[in-house]
Order: C-alpha cells, then structure tokens, then sequence
C-alpha cells in the first residue's frame, strides 16, 4: 500500500498490529487471553495518543479488539465485513457493539440478520472502472505466452482453486462442451490454490491438456480480462458478493454465475450475463453454449455489463457511500 499512501497528504501511517482472536465456535476454540489482553492495551495506548474521530474495522476480526476501546472512550466504530460469518462470531468479534455495520450485498446483510439480528447498510464494493475496461485493442501476446489460439473462444474463471469456488465442476462443465460445440473452446483458470495438483489430474484424465490452462498466480489479473478471456465466469458456491464477476464486466465481458448469495448480485439475469441453480450442472453448460455460439449475445451482454459495472460498482459510488456514512457517525 506505500505507493497509495504516499499519494496522499498528509500521509496516513501504516503500523503493524497482531490480532489474537477468542474463538469459541464448536470446532475450534483458541483462547490466547494474555495475548489478547496486550493487544487491547496496545490499542488503547495507540487511539489515546491519535484520538481518532472514527474507528473503522476491515472485518469482524478487528472489532474484537477495537469495540472495547471504542465504547470506553466513546468512539464512533465501524465495522465492514466482506463475507457472511458462522454464527458465533457474529457475537464473539463483539459486532454488536459497533455503531455501523456495512455488508457488501444484500445477501450477507440478510445472512446476518438471519443469524445474529444483525443490521447494517449496504454498500457494494467498488472498483476502478477506468482501469478495468475494455481494450482498445486486444494484443495477441497474452494469448500467444499462455498457448491459445487466436481464434479459440475462451471462457475464463479468476479465482482460488479452492473447494467453494468449484473449478472441478467447470472443467467438467467444459469438458461437455468440447464434444458438442464444434467452435474452438479453450478453458482459462486463473489462480492457485490446495486443489490445483486434482485439477491438472482431472484435465489429464478428460483429456483436455490441449485445451485447458491453468495459470497459477499471476501478479495482474486485468491483462487476461482484457485479451485472453470471451466470456467470465465464477461458478462459487458462496461469495460475499464477487468482485472478479465485476472486473470482467467492466472489461467488456459478458458473465456467468451461479444464481446464489452474494453472486446473484453481480449480473442482471440474461442482459449481462446468465446465472444457474446451485447444482445445475446441465444449466451450466446450457448457459456457455448459448454465448459459445454468438458472438453479437457476447458483445450485447458485455456492454451492457460494462454499463451496469460503471453505475452500480464504480470506486466513486463506493467512496462517496464510505464518506457519507462515516461523516454521519462524526457528527
């Protein structure tokens, strides 16, 4: 974050804090109290000497150790979670005691409604729609580095290979595909995680090494929006509300998403993109077939997403709904 922070004066500081949670949940009961009890003093001496006018919280975690401060002394607290929580850390993060909460989607709202009573505001995360945006024009480099043709129809997911982000189930999504389109497909998987080594082993066993990349982790994201993927996809079974479904489409990229939590969100049902029922795997690949083979569906949808990105999800939507809400709790 340097390079940000020294944009802006007077210059923010940046301290490093550890946060030892209490944790009471079922499965995993941690209890570092001495630890905790430091960090709180910790945080006690720091807000004394800044005397801050607000406290904002990135998380529930934090408000576990600021809400004692800020309800001491009398501090407005804010707390912005970016993903629905068990139930029990609703109460043991202390996120009762913030005087704002903030959820990123309807979906996490009603989930901690539902859960802990919880009330709070939406405000969805923004993104930088001019940096996110369709090329000019796309550079065959991208294309040539990773292996793919230039004339494949590409369908991209930008996500963790892990459990509930269901790569497996696109791949085999894919792997249909490949026997009934006669276009020339090819799968895009970008990211790593615990189930990459049982991905490489699915492709292998489907025989699809040819026409399936996974990437790993790469250090920008945006080039592969832009010049190597047709069509974005992320088939999670839970998301906060999915920001690499926003960043394809303010690239121009028409979406497809499962129709659950915070994903339903992101799309506007058959006008940017398409959604399918949890388990619909036959839904799935119904859905890429039909952008597969049209080219004027994919661009239709693709501005029209760039259109819903930039109204609904741009940085200065997100900004100035952070400000409002923060200038209302400093008085």
């Amino acid at each position: 974050m340097d390079e940000q922070l020294a944009a802006i004066e007077p210059r923010p500081e940046l301290l490093p804090m550890q946060f030892p949670e209490l944790k009471l949940d079922g499965r995993e009961t941690t209890l570092p109290v001495a630890s905790y009890l430091r960090a709180v003093r910790q945080f006690n001496r720091l807000v004394r000497q800044l005397n801050p006018a607000l406290i904002y919280c990135s998380g529930g975690l934090p408000c576990q150790i600021a809400a004692p401060v800020a309800r001491l002394r009398r501090i407005p607290l804010v707390c912005h979670f970016h993903h629905p929580a068990i139930t029990r850390d609703y109460y043991s993060w202390l996120v009762k005691w913030a005087d704002k909460v903030i959820f990123p989607s309807q979906f996490t709202r009603q989930h901690s409604l539902r859960k802990a009573r919880l009330a709070g505001d939406v405000i969805y995360n923004g993104i930088d729609v001019t940096r996110f945006q369709p090329p000019a024009r796309r550079e065959p480099y991208w294309r040539q580095r990773l292996g793919i043709a230039e004339n494949a129809i590409v369908i991209g997911q930008v996500a963790a290979l892990a459990g509930h982000k269901r790569p497996e189930l696109l791949v085999r999504a894919f792997s249909q595909l490949a026997r009934q389109s006669g276009q020339p497909l090819h799968l895009c998987l970008v990211g790593k995680g615990p189930l990459e080594d049982g991905l490489r082993a699915l492709v292998q066993a489907l025989q699809l090494q040819a026409r399936v990349t996974i990437t790993g982790l790469v250090p920008d994201v945006l080039p592969y929006y832009q010049h190597v993927f047709d069509i974005n996809a992320l088939v999670s079974s839970v998301e906060g509300l999915g920001i690499a479904v926003i960043e394809g489409s303010a690239c121009g990229l028409p979406a497809v998403v499962t129709d659950c939590t915070g994903l339903s969100e992101t799309v506007v049902p058959d006008t940017t993109g398409f959604s399918f029922a949890l388990d619909d795997e036959v839904g799935l690949e119904k859905r890429l077939l039909s952008l597969v083979n049209d080219p004027g569906l994919r661009a239709r949808m693709g501005a029209a997403g760039r259109e819903f990105a930039c109204n609904t999800f741009s940085a200065d939507v997100y900004n100035e709904k952070i400000i409002a809400t923060t200038r209302e709790l400093m008085g």
